[in-house]
């Protein structure tokens, strides 16, 4: 599978956000969703700790920690950090590819503290997605999502000055080493 990656044009206005709001509307979100996990402990293992998420084609990064039982944005300098770009993140929220195959294809990557990271991973691999409190629009959401993507981005490839090859990532990972 050949992944795509949004043009750079197109990232352009998520670009324009700070990563603490980004961070605040994601980490609200999830705290509601993911409220029976957190509260059952699942996510435990980010007291104190901060995930970094950064979708490198957007040009987004998210920083999250659990504090007082919820999801919070995070100043810190992130402890771990799961990278890659959309059309990854869109195919592991849309189940059409697990979190394992991902990381093992490089779509995916975890830098920093691996441990850490690897827990988080697990954690979304055995997560009922079909469970969640959402309305259903919203649980199909994901694959709508990367259906889109799908159809626009290979369209978008073929006008002239937005082809993949003409842009680099929005967001380099130089600042962290990749895990081994």
């Amino acid at each position: 599978m050949k992944p795509l990656t949004l043009p750079r044009p197109f990232s352009f206005p998520a670009r324009l956000v700070p990563v603490w709001l980004h961070s605040r509307v994601l980490a609200q979100v999830l705290s509601h969703v993911l409220a029976h996990q957190i509260a059952d402990g699942e996510l435990a293992m980010l007291e104190g700790k901060t995930l970094g998420v950064a979708i490198r084609d957007a040009g987004v990064e998210y920083r999250l920690t659990l504090e007082g039982g919820a999801l919070v944005a995070s100043d810190a300098a992130p402890d771990v950090v799961m990278s890659g770009g959309l059309h990854a993140f869109l195919m592991m929220l849309a189940r059409r590819e697990d979190p394992d195959t991902l990381f093992f294809q490089r779509l995916l990557a975890i830098e920093g503290d691996t441990a850490l990271g690897l827990e988080i991973k697990n954690f979304l691999d055995r997560l009922e997605w079909e469970a969640l409190p959402m309305p259903a629009p919203l649980k199909q959401a994901p694959q709508q999502a990367l259906s889109a993507f799908e159809t626009v981005v290979p369209w978008l490839g073929k006008l002239p000055g937005l082809s993949s090859r003409n842009h680099q990532p929005a967001l380099s990972s130089s600042k962290h080493q990749p895990a081994q």
